[in-house]
């Protein structure tokens, strides 16, 4: 196709005529001056009919062009898929776009003494010029800081610790002399570390006689870290720490840069830049007026300015409110080829709602403020911490369609610790392929803005064969991962990704982290190693599928299985998973919430498996969990080198795992800088074809049959087979074969199947699960409940709570037990005048205190009046669901009991408890009043749970409930009916 081609150089003149590369021998024509001149000439060109047909390409000579503002295309500057537009650097040359200013005027002067060079900024005198960074030669310098290396620890937090998100306390209380009353107070910046966050704030107030300072906002949070102490925190930005060779300073007042040179530096010779720009490139389109098909490759954008407000803290997590220095806003499959974006104070590349099917392709991010690649929302209409406003996404339905892919993204979050390498927000068929991510502060890739089960656009993304590691690996923040994932997601794939040395400051550190509610994604072909909490940890979420990945040398439990719900969250199936001196996370793992089976397992030791604190692997074999799984050497070649190849003779091949090796197939093509010129010429990825996806839901009816809910939300017409199996087969009779044969399911459709069943036996809860066969279907399992009953009487009230043991002494008891199998507690009720009075003898070896009762020896008693059962209910009311703590004598503390209140535990004198130890563990009694239940005094049921965690002699800490309510701290469902009667 014939091709329009323009130029731009250091060497050209904006009223020449741009159609030569060099300028010619007369100077009186040759390349421009600027790229705006040269996309005004395109636009030019366009207008006059002269490139109907043609392709346009500027090629842009090496140098560095200083903007006075963000290169900006619009919709008059689109190409066709036929005839792109492309910018392109020359052939063997780099041109750098610059959002910064060279300062080339220096002076000598000294600080206390210390020699150093003065630049005088009068547009920072008044008032139009502030940069937080500063680039010397090429590398980043920093403000003074205090102390100079780690952190302050608060010394208290004035509001106690316990607050909503963004509602944190604006004030603390420091040590000693760790902050001063210094030059220019109003520009000291505060950084505080909390749990995966950090905050930012400005100093509004400071007490050096009481040791207070307040701040200019709220903080995001409690100001108590995850080790439950005063937050660690550092002071930036401090004239008087200015003593180190490579710190700046400037002085807004004064108009002044001070910069302290490192050895080697020369005033007359260095390249100091300062950045001004927010943005330096924008594809700045409308909903009615798209960037179309626009190719930049092989630039380099540099130095760009951002920092939050004054009054703003920051964001919540993954530094959501940053936005980048290279913008899609709005733009349609265009691409950012071979570029190179660095010395930024925000997230590299910002794709934002609107847009769809760009690609950023075999580019190096690197010295980021913040991250290197945020996709944004498809839309999003929310208010909360974790965002604010509406955002309508396209008209035509299309997904983001954003692939990040072949590049390296390195030395990141270094101002903004929680910015994701790669952050995806609420859309969909995004592909992150085959980059090598590492050196960042927080998390590698993350995918999800939704906590919980809500709808999502979060569908069909594929984060596969990147090379992830020493990500938080300096362990500022915690709750992180190699990769991390949000809400319900079908179709994502995470597969053939190496992942080793993820850090955590106190907890998390994980490799692949499903966090809450993520749902629907198959992670298989790992290898992940070398991580400071469990390779694989879940919080809670349903029908995952994890299998044929490697799992080694975690420094904490291996597997983490998350939280129990009325579903199914996981199937770990086919898995190796090899550590020394640490197994699993032991819990309570019944096989519909979390199923593991053909999965082989190496402590180096061998033998019955101690899977955590004592509980052997026959004894989980024995409950049906751990099917066809073995113990035994994987034969790896060389795991301590990081090769985790498997010998030939391997045993792990009996379990049907299915021998990998992802040598040559993670990280970038084209190393050692052997990659093709131009984006044309790249392979083309062939990811992109339309699949079906289809999302199922079971669900009991009013009327007692079983509903299959089947959606389609792939892009391609699905077909297949579904058949649903119920455990015990016992407990259901179908009225007719469950089966139902699905044809044609188009994309978007819905369909529901009924079964009619008949209920054989009084369970208080069956499984019902799917066995599903055709492309894209996915399998889920769901709880089917009808909480049981319990009949307690109605007593004569009792004088003391020591009277509990003997009075309800006689009473028949209820079992609480740990997998189905061992008893932990009996438990007995009754209403004794206006209190419940309860008796609970738990069985424990040994008695251990939590810095929380539920981390401990405890048992909990949950209570809601009789019509508060469902989480609607729940949500509509809170506060008729109390949650009791009654924690036995241990440490030299007496028994206590509590109350949950918020998100602290605290006590009131209406609760009564008393205990006395047992040969084989103890007994507990209380009188808790009904009012304080907000049960009526004369009311004849109520809802109730007991869970009991206790504590084998080996150290095994296990945690049984009464009915099985698989949430019971969040809603009453689950819980069983206590129906009281007068004797």
């Amino acid at each position: 196709m014939d091709c329009a081609t323009l130029y731009v150089s250091p060497a050209g003149n904006d009223r020449w005529g741009g159609g030569l590369a060099d300028p010619n021998p007369e100077h009186t024509d040759g390349p421009f001056a600027t790229l705006t001149r040269a996309r005004d000439e395109l636009r030019r060109l366009r207008a006059a009919g002269e490139l109907e047909g043609r392709a346009a390409r500027i090629l842009v000579r090496g140098g560095v062009y200083e903007l006075d503002e963000p290169f900006t295309l619009t919709a008059a500057d689109s190409g066709t898929a036929e005839a792109p537009v492309v910018y392109a650097a020359f052939p063997g040359e780099v041109p750098v776009l610059s959002g910064g200013r060279r300062l080339r005027t220096w002076s000598a002067g000294a600080v206390e003494g210390r020699a150093c060079w003065v630049a005088d900024l009068p547009e920072v005198r008044a008032g139009r010029w502030f940069f937080t960074q500063l680039f010397v030669n090429g590398g980043r310098r920093f403000r003074p800081r205090l102390p100079k290396h780690g952190y302050y620890r608060f010394a208290s937090v004035a509001a106690g610790g316990h607050t909503p998100w963004l509602e944190g306390p604006s004030e603390a209380k420091f040590r000693t002399r760790d902050l001063q009353d210094w030059r220019h107070r109003d520009d000291v910046k505060v950084v505080a570390l909390q749990l995966w966050f950090e905050a930012h704030h400005r100093i509004k107030a400071l007490d050096l006689a009481a040791n207070t300072v307040t701040f200019r906002a709220k903080s995001l949070g409690s100001l108590i870290d995850e080790k439950g102490l005063p937050a660690r925190y550092f002071v930036e930005n401090v004239f008087e720490a200015l003593n180190e060779p490579g710190e700046f300073y400037l002085d807004r007042a004064e108009g002044r840069l001070y910069y302290l040179p490192l050895p080697g530096e020369e005033m007359a010779a260095a390249e100091v830049v300062a950045p001004r720009l927010a943005e330096i490139l924008v594809f700045a389109g409308r909903p009615d007026a798209e960037v179309r098909h626009v190719r930049i490759e092989n630039f380099a954008f540099r130095h760009a300015e951002w920092e939050y407000g004054p009054d703003d803290p920051g964001s919540i997590q993954a530094a959501w409110k940053v936005p980048g220095a290279v913008v899609f806003d709005w733009a349609t499959d265009c691409v950012l080829y071979g570029c190179e974006v660095s010395h930024v104070a925000q997230y590299g590349v910002e794709v934002r709602t609107g847009s769809a099917g760009n690609r950023i392709v075999a580019c190096t991010l690197f010295d980021l403020g913040g991250g290197g690649v945020r996709i944004g929302h498809e839309a999003l209409e929310r208010s909360n911490e974790t965002h604010r406003g509406t955002l309508r996404g396209r008209a035509d339905g299309r997904p983001m369609e954003t692939t990040v892919s072949d590049c390296e993204i390195r030395d990141g979050s270094r101002i903004h610790y929680q910015a994701v390498s790669v952050w995806i927000g609420n859309s969909g068929c995004n592909r992150i392929l085959r980059n090598h991510i590492h050196d960042m502060n927080y998390t590698g890739v993350s995918c999800g803005w939704t906590w919980g089960y809500a709808p999502t656009a979060t569908v069909d993304n594929r984060i596969e064969f990147n090379h992830i590691h020493h990500i938080n690996w300096d362990r500022i923040l915690s709750d992180n991962g190699g990769i991390y994932t949000l809400g319900i997601q079908p179709g994502t794939t995470l597969r053939g990704n190496l992942i080793h040395h993820i850090g955590c400051y106190h907890y998390g550190g994980w490799g692949i982290y499903p966090d809450e509610g993520s749902s629907g994604i198959r992670i298989e072909g790992n290898i992940v190693h070398d991580t400071d909490d469990a390779g694989f940890s879940t919080h809670y979420g349903r029908d995952n599928l994890v299998r044929n990945n490697i799992f080694a040398l975690a420094r904490a439990a291996h597997v983490n299985p998350g939280k129990q719900e009325a579903h199914r969250t996981t199937v770990f199936t086919g898995n190796i998973v090899w550590w020394r001196g640490c197994g699993f996370r032991n819990a309570e793992w019944p096989r519909g919430h979390f199923l593991f089976s053909r999965n082989l397992f190496w402590d180096g030791v061998g033998g019955d498996l101690d899977l955590g604190g004592g509980v052997r692997l026959s004894e989980w074999q024995a409950l049906g969990q751990h099917s066809a799984s073995v113990v035994a050497d994987p034969l790896f070649r060389a795991p301590e080198a990081g090769d985790f190849t498997l010998r030939e003779d391997s045993p792990a091949v009996a379990i049907g795992f299915r021998p990998f090796t992802l040598a040559g197939l993670v990280g970038p093509r084209g190393r050692r800088g052997v990659r093709p010129a131009a984006y044309e010429e790249w392979p083309d990825e062939a990811l992109a074809r339309p699949r079906p996806i289809v999302h199922s839901r079971l669900e009991e009816t009013p009327g007692g049959a079983i509903r299959l809910t089947l959606t389609n939300l792939g892009r391609a017409v699905a077909g297949g087979r579904v058949r649903l199996v119920v455990s015990p087969p016992e407990a259901v009779q179908f009225r007719r074969r469950p089966l139902c044969a699905v044809e044609g399911l188009q994309p978007g459709e819905t369909r529901t199947v009924e079964f009619a069943v008949k209920r054989r036996r009084p369970l208080a809860f069956v499984t019902v699960e799917t066995v599903v066969s055709g492309a894209g279907f996915v399998p889920t399992l769901e709880f089917l409940g009808r909480p049981p009953e319990w009949r307690v009487p109605r007593l004569e009230a009792v004088s003391t709570v020591e009277r509990v043991f003997a009075t309800l002494a006689g009473l028949s008891r209820q079992p609480v037990q740990w997998a189905r199998s061992l008893a932990l507690a009996e438990v007995a009720l009754a209403v004794a005048g206006e209190d419940l009075a309860v008796l609970v003898k738990v069985k424990e070896a040994r008695l251990v205190s939590g810095p929380r009762p539920w981390e401990g020896s405890c048992v909990e008693l949950f209570l809601a009046g009789a019509g508060e059962r469902t989480e609607a209910a729940r949500a509509a009311a809170p506060g008729e669901l109390r949650q009791v703590f009654l924690v036995p004598p241990v440490s030299g503390q007496p028994v206590r009991v509590a109350f949950q209140d918020g998100d602290r535990q605290a006590a009131d004198p209406s609760l009564r408890v008393a205990a006395r130890l047992t040969a084989d563990g103890y007994e507990v009694a209380a009188l808790l009043p009904l009012a304080f239940l907000r049960i009526g005094a004369r009311a004849d049921a109520l809802l109730a749970e007991v869970a009991v965690t206790a504590h084998r002699a080996g150290g095994a800490r296990l945690r049984g409930t009464l009915f099985g309510a698989p949430r019971p701290y969040c809603s009453p469902a689950g819980y069983g009916t206590v129906q009281v009667e007068d004797r």
